[in-house]
């Protein structure tokens, strides 16, 4: 038994520790022209790896950079929407990221930059992946008029067959009032960026909501909510602050 046969995944030891399970690469096409797309494992040739959340961002993109002895990007080959699969999470934690096929929602290969040669045989270069939604996003418009609720409209948008039809979660606060909106051939995310500006909180007194995605699913949320304690009581209030002329003494010239 070697010493990598005793490591617990399952246990955090030290700060920065994580899970990555093997990455798959899963080209659109096959190679011998049956339904099974070509697929290889590039895990031993991922050098770096980011990954990025954030409330400004619609949806999950990332990067890895790949270097790459065995001309992968010329035998699968990668020409971009290639399926990007793996596991990666803290252990001892619930909530990672699942981007399988088989019980998660796979990334897809849009872009790759900076093609370097290091050797005869050896070529280094940035595999840009995002979410199947931002590319679908390019595709889509949404050119109806809606009735209800601004969170519904946005979960509409995400949902329905004409739209994005995403199979992830969506998480909205709900809104106030029943309005009808027309959106004039807009992207799916630039209607919801329409919505989010119109948007007010059934539960808390702000305005605005925002429109990103987490390892969970979609969110379109107040700030005031993601602040709130628990999800669900509002902060009590530090501080107010009014604007006031500030304090100017006359000056007279003769």
């Amino acid at each position: 038994m070697s010493l990598y046969d005793t490591i617990d995944g399952k246990v955090l030891k030290k700060p920065g520790d994580y899970v990555l399970s093997d990455i798959k690469l899963v080209s659109y096409r096959s190679a011998d022209g049956s339904n099974t797309p070509d697929a290889i494992e590039i895990a031993t040739l991922v050098l770096d790896l980011n990954l990025y959340e954030s409330i400004y961002n619609k949806t999950l993109s990332g990067n890895m950079l790949i270097v790459d002895a065995n001309n992968v990007i010329g035998k699968l080959p990668l020409t971009g929407n290639e399926r990007l699969e793996f596991k990666f999470f803290t252990p001892s934690l619930g909530k990672g990221y699942d981007f399988t096929m088989k019980s998660g929602n796979p990334l897809y290969v849009y872009k790759i930059q900076n093609r370097t040669a290091i050797g005869p045989k050896t070529q280094t270069y940035l595999l840009h992946f995002c979410s199947k939604e931002m590319i679908q996003n390019e595709l889509l418009v949404v050119k109806n008029a809606m009735t209800d609720t601004y969170a519904t409209m946005a979960a509409k948008i995400i949902k329905e067959q004409s739209t994005l039809f995403s199979a992830k979660n969506f998480y909205f606060e709900p809104s106030y009032g029943i309005y009808k909106h027309v959106f004039s051939r807009l992207r799916p995310f630039d209607a919801i960026d329409q919505l989010s500006v119109l948007a007010q909180s059934e539960k808390y007194a702000g305005a605005g909501y925002y429109f990103y995605e987490t390892s969970l699913g979609f969110n379109f949320r107040s700030l005031e909510s993601m602040l709130a304690i628990d999800g669900n009581t509002a902060r009590p209030v530090i501080a107010r602050f009014k604007p006031k002329p500030s304090n100017v003494k006359d000056t007279f010239v003769f």
